[in-house]
């Protein structure tokens, strides 16, 4: 029964710990980034085409028109919040700190989920005038 408990004391033990492995976790994260990215850009590329059809809008003005609402203060704002950011996840990177990467993706990772949903929520309204 000792024995029990001597093994379960060193697998608890810092020594037996799963070390982290930074770049894994950035690569494991960034495959997620790149998944909400495609997804929701997908989305609003979707949108805007509606929107140019509905609006007669030609190639120019839709890639003006994509830009604005890219380009919205509430989204740039945003934007400033995920840059400053990767100086934290840069510390955590060097630090091999895996719990704090982790954090500090899931928090971008839902700005930019917000990013999206405002650019598509901007081209919805407009989408809706038309309707």
């Amino acid at each position: 029964m000792r024995s029990f408990y001597l093994i379960l004391l060193l697998a608890s033990s810092p020594l037996f710990a799963q070390t982290c492995d930074p770049m894994a976790t950035m690569m494991e994260l960034d495959a997620t980034t790149k998944a909400i990215d495609s997804e929701l850009n997908a989305e609003f590329e979707k949108r805007v085409s509606e929107y140019a059809k509905l609006s007669g809008m030609n190639e120019k003005a839709t890639t003006e028109y994509q830009i604005k609402a890219v380009m919205n203060p509430e989204v740039l704002a945003l934007q400033r919040n995920l840059n400053e950011d990767m100086t934290g996840l840069m510390d955590a990177f060097a630090q091999k700190n895996c719990d704090e990467i982790k954090r500090i993706a899931g928090l971008n990772h839902e700005r930019a989920k917000k990013q999206w949903a405002i650019s598509i929520k901007i081209v919805e309204d407009d989408i809706a005038k038309y309707q």
